[in-house]
């Protein structure tokens, strides 16, 4: 077998001052021993993890107490917006072929099979304990604010997005000289926006829960029933990717009403790493049945909440910390969205068979575009939703 293939790029190959290698590097046809070597992503956003962690003897009863913290959370959320932003660029449809050695194999399982749509549980499970947190220590203010603090802005903020998206849609259509319609699709745009939408729906259900109850326990088990309900609905007329991680929400609201029972818990002698083990093994098994004999939606849940459960207690006991994860997480919301943009134009522009350059200009577009979206929408975010006007409109 050859070990290397030959890279033949006429249309669009540099001149000849630039060395073969990197042609062989950007292109599809790169060193056939490594494959596609896409994965080589992922194991960035581990190293990139790995800088300024912290752990504890998880044989100890020690544990961290700040894991939950606006700047804890937002840096574990951020490693889970770069695994998405890494695997939505390198699943572009075309892009390559995720076969082509072992290393692209294991990658793939890690990808789909072990992490897969549990890297969105985090943010869903981080909405809720930042809900309920605030619920605490604001109470009924708090909630009266969420339709417009939580709902009208989160709307505000996707609206200008959709209408950026929209405007690169038209530029693409006239200057490729297609139909706008050939360029955007209304189908593909609401599946690739399906969070938006299913957490605007939670915040909305719990906003009329805790407006109409007025014990938190009874509200907490009120969104939990009917977003169960709206799960079954789901389920008959949605694809599963809409409603299979939603029920991480409300045990984020769960999990705050009786967080520190659960640290008490852990605390006791061996009791946090035997529930660590027990977690890893349901994890692992539960895994291994749905993917490989059967499919069951019921083992799906299980798996998202083993999944969760394995996170929450890791958090106890390392703790993950630098710039790059907290600029990640605090700008959670422009990256999930903004990504599509760079993504677009590569996709209509011929750049699918340079797969390298693909992800690497989609991460820094996409870092660049959030960050002026993000202080646009902060200086309308001023305008719109200051506090004074926030009580008025609720008064």
């Amino acid at each position: 077998m050859e070990r290397f293939v030959r890279v033949q790029v006429p249309s669009l190959a540099p001149k000849k001052s630039v060395p073969i290698w990197i042609l062989a590097f950007l292109t599809k046809k790169t060193f056939l021993i490594f494959g596609n070597i896409m994965y080589i992503f992922f194991i960035v956003i581990i190293i990139i993890a790995l800088i300024g962690v912290k752990a504890k003897n998880p044989f100890s009863s020690e544990l961290y107490t700040d894991n939950f913290s606006l700047k804890k959370s937002n840096a574990l959320k951020g490693i889970f917006v770069l695994i998405i932003l890494i695997s939505h660029a390198t699943h572009s449809d075309g892009m390559y072929n995720f076969d082509a050695s072992l290393f692209d194999k294991l990658y793939t399982v890690v990808d789909k099979n072990v992490i897969g749509q549990s890297s969105v549980v985090s943010f869903f499970f981080f909405s809720g304990y930042g809900i309920m947190y605030s619920i605490e220590k604001k109470g009924k203010e708090y909630v009266k604010s969420m339709p417009t603090k939580r709902c009208l802005k989160l709307a505000v903020h996707f609206g200008l997005f959709c209408a950026i998206f929209l405007a690169v849609c038209y530029i693409i259509s006239a200057i490729k000289k297609l139909r706008f319609t050939d360029v955007f699709d209304i189908t593909w745009f609401i599946s690739a926006t399906w969070y938006i939408f299913a957490i605007l729906v939670l915040y909305l259900i719990t906003y009329f829960a805790f407006k109409l109850l007025s014990k938190h326990t009874h509200s907490v088990l009120t969104v939990l029933i009917v977003t169960v309900a709206a799960i079954v609905i789901a389920y008959f007329i949605l694809y599963e990717y809409w409603y299979d991680t939603i029920i991480i929400y409300s045990l984020g609201l769960l999990f705050k009403l009786y967080e520190s029972r659960i640290f008490s818990f852990l605390q006791k002698k061996n009791r946090y790493i035997f529930a660590l083990c027990i977690s890893l093994v349901i994890q692992a098994s539960v895994t291994f049945l749905y993917y490989m004999h059967f499919r069951l939606f019921i083992l799906l849940e299980i798996k998202h909440i083993s999944f969760l459960i394995t996170l929450l207690l890791i958090t106890y006991k390392v703790t993950f910390d630098n710039v790059i994860l907290q600029f990640s997480g605090k700008h959670l919301f422009s990256i999930y969205v903004l990504q599509r943009i760079p993504m677009l134009v590569m996709d209509n522009i011929g750049f699918k068979q340079y797969p390298y350059l693909y992800v690497i200009i989609t991460v820094v577009v996409t870092v660049v575009l959030c960050v002026l979206f993000d202080y646009c929408t902060g200086k309308l975010d001023k305008i719109l939703f200051t506090r004074d006007r926030i009580n008025k409109e609720n008064v």
